[in-house]
């Protein structure tokens, strides 16, 4: 992939050999400092990083992408990263907070589909109003919208960091969807990266197609402030 530029956010992060807590540290990089982040590992949760003459692996949960201003709700849903479903009868308090937000959710497991939930909250912490609707596609009517193609080279309104894109799959009379946070997009490859919940039952960053019958299914639009 293309790098992505990003800053710490953590006093001190640890630069691992191995995308794993576990793994050998090879030192630290300190807040506010700006690292390129070259792979995403397969758990979405870890970016190889080179920085400071070092390369290495770091927590996203403590990376920023450059531009992250321009949507707030980043910084919000940075910090979320590794919230996971609690797989059985249990819940994650967390997703529950989630769920709490849009309308007609009360009573309901972690268990069904959360990604709606998770931007609704993230926008709403970030201190502006979402949609309070559990279905991805109520996002497609939310604020100011681009097209698809604008992930695209030469787009005369280019895709940014942090916009909202909203996916469909199936069919438009289906209402079924996915959305979460643009992050980035592969030209060669023609996937969008993108930061979310409900990914892998998890908050994590995630590629999926530009075009595709599942999982994602074609992006929509892109919606921003």
């Amino acid at each position: 992939m293309k790098p992505l530029s990003m800053h710490v956010t953590a006093d001190s992060l640890h630069v691992r050999t191995d995308a794993s807590r576990e793994s050998e540290s090879l030192g630290f990089l300190h807040r506010g400092l700006a690292i390129a982040a070259t792979e995403i590992d397969g758990t979405g949760t870890w970016a190889k990083v080179t920085a400071n003459g070092v390369d290495g692996w770091c927590s996203l949960k403590y990376l920023l992408p450059a531009g992250a201003e321009r949507s707030p709700w980043l910084a919000v849903a940075q910090k979320e990263i590794g919230v996971k479903e609690v797989s059985g009868s249990g819940d994650h308090p967390r997703i529950l907070e989630y769920m709490a937000t849009v309308d007609g959710l009360s009573g309901q497991q972690d268990e069904i589909a959360w990604c709606s939930c998770f931007v609704n909250w993230c926008v709403e912490k970030s201190g502006h109003n979402g949609t309070n609707s559990a279905m991805a596609q109520s996002w497609n009517r939310w604020r100011n919208g681009k097209s698809a193609e604008s992930v695209l080279a030469g787009s005369d309104t280019p895709a940014q960091v942090g916009d909202i894109a909203v996916g469909q799959r199936k069919s438009a009379e289906s209402g079924l969807g996915h959305v979460g946070f643009f992050m980035a997009y592969d030209q060669d490859e023609k996937k969008l990266l993108i930061l979310g919940g409900n990914q892998s039952n998890a908050v994590r960053y995630q590629w999926y197609p530009f075009a595709s019958a599942n999982p994602y299914g074609r992006l929509l639009s892109l919606r921003s402030l």
